[in-house]
């Protein structure tokens, strides 16, 4: 998950924003139903890995919906 918000950063900040973006949609719809988010994902098996809640996954995701706001001017 924190891979993953780094990603959506960094497709931001070289200018692919719609990929960013639909990417940050993917990684936020992967919160469970408490809208907490696991350490990991497994796409094969569609389960939450790791531990649970996770906090680095709620601080890449926080850090990545901040860069996508335009708050951090990348």
């Amino acid at each position: 998950m924190l891979c993953t918000a780094w990603l959506i950063e960094a497709y931001w900040r070289v200018g692919r924003k719609d990929d960013a973006r639909r990417l940050f949609d993917e990684l936020t719809h992967l919160a469970g139903p408490t809208l907490l988010l696991p350490e990991e994902y497994c796409p094969q098996t569609q389960t939450a890995l790791g531990n649970f809640p996770q906090v680095y996954s709620h601080l890449g995701i926080i850090d990545a919906a901040v860069c996508l706001s335009g708050l951090t001017g990348g």
